[in-house]
Parts: C-alpha cells; structure tokens; sequence
C-alpha cells in the first residue's frame, strides 16, 4: 500500500512537472496593439496645386492659400488664408471665409452643397486619392484636380 510519503513524492513530482511545463525562458513577444492610421478627411486641408484642362497650376507665390476645413459633423468651410505678412501687419483678418455648407462622403463621392445667395449649390467629387496627410479632388463637372496637404 502508499504510505503518505509516497502520495506527498507522487504529488510533488506531477507538481513540479506542471510547474515547470507552464513556464518558459523564452522571452515573450507583446503582440502589437498599434491599429494602423484610418485616413479620415475630417481636418484642414491646404491646396499646394491644381490641374486644369490638362495643365499644372502651383499654388505658392501669391498672398493666400485656399483651405478647406472639413468637420466630423458633416459641415466644412472653404476659405483662404492670408499668407502675405505685409497683409497681415496691416491689420487684415488671417481668414477670409469664402462659404461654408455641408458635405457627405460616401465610398469616393464627395458631395458638397453651400447657398450663394438663395441658390444651393452641389458640387460633387470623385475623391482619386486619400492618405493621412494628402488628398486629391476631381470635380466630376469638369475636368479639375484639386491637390491638398494637411
């Protein structure tokens, strides 16, 4: 028959085998919690160049940059920024709003509506690229590509 030593030798062996089975000197790897960066068109964003009917246009030497400002609540504001510092010494507001409206964003299709006067405008979009920090606008009216920064 088992003494009670034997039992206590017999458990302590199983044990310490589990014990040891479980732990391991290898060094563990954290798994990467990093989600990667979503492009979102919320933000603003500043137009660097624009391509009509064929030909490049750049947007730098003149005194302001066209911005729009696109909000998580589905409104946005097209403005200009005054970049001239002259400008600005001279007391000229920073922000000059051009309009605002409402925009919605469905797959590549921006649509965007603002009132001039009592009319409603839309004006619609196929967006041809978006990442983080660049966004390229095609008007489908005509034959206008828009390229902005944030």
């Amino acid at each position: 028959m088992f003494t009670m030593k034997r039992i206590f030798s017999i458990l302590s062996f199983f044990l310490l085998v589990v014990t040891t089975s479980c732990s391991s000197n290898e060094p563990k790897t954290e798994e990467k919690s990093e989600k990667p960066v979503e492009a979102t068109i919320n933000g603003e964003w500043t137009l660097y160049k624009e391509q009509k009917n064929g030909k490049l246009v750049d947007s730098k030497g003149k005194p302001t940059a066209v911005s729009i400002e696109f909000e998580t609540n589905g409104y946005y504001v097209f403005f200009d920024k005054i970049t001239d510092q002259k400008m600005i010494d001279s007391g000229v507001s920073e922000i000059q709003e051009r309009y605002k409206g409402q925009y919605t964003l469905k797959g590549t299709v921006l649509k965007m509506n603002h009132f001039v006067n009592d009319s409603l405008i839309t004006e619609e979009f196929e967006v041809q690229k978006m990442t983080t920090d660049e966004l390229v606008l095609k008007n489908k009216n005509s034959n206008h590509i828009e390229y902005y920064k944030k």
